[in-house]
């Protein structure tokens, strides 16, 4: 997958910085944070005769050696959770994995922001 050519130009239009890799493996060195997407599953089914490329679940997975091996000690990984196969459960206890907390956090969020519209709160 690359970036479409719209959002490169919005990238370069704010002067932002970015660089595309094949593979994690080439970028993960230099990342502050290492955000993984979900793998979305089709809900409804092919068309018959049609082929739908399928990602490859090994090249997207961050395996808790490839974090060890070449990620920052301090950088952070986050997933917008429920998760299928893109993290192993063995990364979960690794000082990089948030997106326990980042799950937490969303909650009380929209708690909070439900309270200022229901006006329980100022």
């Amino acid at each position: 997958m690359s970036l479409l050519p719209e959002f490169k130009a919005e990238l370069k239009q704010y002067s932002l910085n970015f660089r595309e890799a094949e593979h994690v493996e080439q970028a993960i060195a230099d990342a502050d944070v290492i955000l993984v997407e979900p793998v979305v599953q089709p809900t409804t089914p092919s068309p018959p005769g049609s082929r739908r490329a399928r990602p490859d679940p090994g090249q997207l997975q961050d395996h808790r050696e490839l974090l060890e091996s070449k990620a920052k000690p301090d950088a952070i990984l986050l997933h917008s959770l429920p998760r299928m196969d893109e993290i192993p459960p063995d990364v979960d206890i690794t000082r990089w994995s948030r997106y326990w907390q980042e799950a937490f956090n969303g909650v009380v969020m929209r708690m909070a922001l439900l309270a200022l519209v229901l006006g329980a709160v100022e």
